[in-house]
C-alpha cells in the first residue's frame, strides 16, 4: 500500500490534499493523472483498489512492482514457508492527507481481501500487508472495520514503513486482526513525524510508546525497528522508491534498491530477534559488484542477536 500522493512536497500542497472535494473534481483529477508520472512508477503504485502483480508487459511502466516481488518471492522460497504458490498485489487509493479518506479507503481494502480471499478459495492461506508511510494508517484502520462488518478477516502480518503514528489509529496494533506487526522507521525520516494536518495530535511521532496515563500499552507482537543502511539512516523515500527519485542517494550501499526490496529478511530477523527485544537496529550494508547484502540486527546497547546474508542474481537486467 502506497502512501500520501502530493503534487508537490509544499505548504500549500498539504493545505489542497485536505480538501474535502467530490471524486469528480479538478483535484481528484489531476491526482490520478499524477499517479501516471515517471517519479511515481519508482514505487510499488498501481490502479485504484486490490490490483494483482502479473507479469510486465513491454514499457507499461511497472517493472518496479514485478521486480519486487519476484525478490520477495525468492526470499521466501530460500526461507522454506511451505507454501505451494504466492500472489502479489498493489493497493490503491486517491493519497489524500486526511484521516477520513484513510478510513474510507480502509473499508474499500476489507472489502476487495474478503471478495480475493473467497474467490482464491484456499484453505492455508497467509495474508501479508506492507505499507509505507501512510498507506500503514490505511491498514490500521481494518480494525475499525472489522469492528463494523465482522467478516473475520485475519491479516497473519503487517509491515509498517516510515508509518505516521498517529492518535487516530495507533491503539489499532493492540488488535486482534493483527497476528504480527513490524514498524520499521529510521532517524532520517523527517517526513514521517512532519503531518501536523491529517491528525488530531500536535506532531505525528516516530515510534508507538506505552502511555499509563491513556491505558495504552505496547502489545507483545510487534517490533519496532530502527533502520540504518551502511553508516547512513534512510529518508522516507529510500524506503519505498527506487533510487532514480530525487531524495535516493546513490552513496547509500544498497542504491538502487529501497529498503522495501528487504523486507522478507527484516522480518525474519525481527522473529528471530523477538524474544530478546521488541526494540532493535537492523543494518543493511551491500557489497555492489557481488550483489551480496548482509543484515545484522542488534540491541541498542549493541549486542549482536542476528545476522543473514542475501544475493540478489539478475540485477542489471532487471534494473534495464
Amino acid at each position: 500500500i502506497h502512501g500520501t500522493v502530493l503534487p508537490t512536497l509544499s505548504i500549500k500542497a498539504f493545505k489542497v490534499a485536505r480538501r474535502n472535494t467530490s471524486n469528480k473534481s479538478f483535484y481528484t483529477r489531476y491526482l490520478m493523472a499524477l499517479r501516471n508520472r515517471p517519479s511515481y512508477r519508482l514505487q510499488m503504485i498501481g490502479p485504484l483498489g486490490l490490483e494483482r502483480i502479473n507479469l510486465p508487459k513491454k514499457n507499461d511502466g511497472v517493472l518496479s512492482n514485478h521486480f519486487i516481488s519476484q525478490i520477495h518471492k525468492k526470499i521466501y522460497e530460500r526461507q522454506n514457508k511451505g507454501y505451494s504458490s504466492y500472489s502479489f498485489y498493489t493497493f490503491g487509493w486517491d493519497g489524500r492527507l486526511s484521516s477520513r479518506k484513510r478510513k474510507q479507503w480502509s473499508q474499500r481494502l476489507y472489502i476487495d481481501l474478503i471478495r480475493e480471499i473467497k474467490e482464491q478459495g484456499l484453505s492455508n492461506l497467509e495474508i501479508q500487508i506492507m505499507a509505507h508511510s501512510h498507506g500503514g494508517n490505511v491498514a490500521l484502520h481494518l480494525d475499525d472495520v472489522e469492528k463494523r462488518l465482522k467478516k473475520n478477516l485475519f491479516i497473519n502480518k503487517l509491515v509498517l514503513l516510515g508509518t505516521p503514528v498517529q492518535s487516530e489509529t495507533e491503539r489499532s496494533i493492540g488488535s486482534s486482526l493483527f497476528n504480527r506487526i513490524y514498524h520499521l522507521y529510521s532517524s532520517s525520516d523527517m517526513l514521517q513525524v512532519l503531518d501536523v494536518i491529517s491528525t488530531r495530535d500536535f506532531f505525528s511521532r516516530r515510534k508507538f510508546v506505552s502511555r499509563a496515563e491513556k491505558n495504552f500499552l505496547i502489545p507483545s507482537n510487534l517490533s519496532q525497528v530502527e533502520l540504518n543502511v551502511g553508516k547512513l539512516k534512510p529518508y522516507h523515500t529510500e524506503l519505498w522508491l527506487w533510487g532514480k527519485s530525487l531524495f535516493c542517494r546513490s552513496r547509500t550501499s544498497i542504491y538502487p534498491f529501497p529498503v522495501m526490496a528487504f523486507v522478507p529478511v527484516i522480518t525474519r530477523l525481527s522473529d528471530l530477534s523477538l524474544n530478546d527485544d521488541q526494540n532493535i537496529i537492523i543494518n543493511i550494508s551491500g557489497n555492489k559488484g557481488k550483489k551480496t547484502f548482509n543484515f545484522i540486527a542488534t540491541k541498542f546497547d549493541g549486542l549482536c542477536l542476528q545476522k543473514s546474508t542475501l544475493k540478489i542474481q539478475g540485477i542489471k537486467q532487471a534494473l534495464h
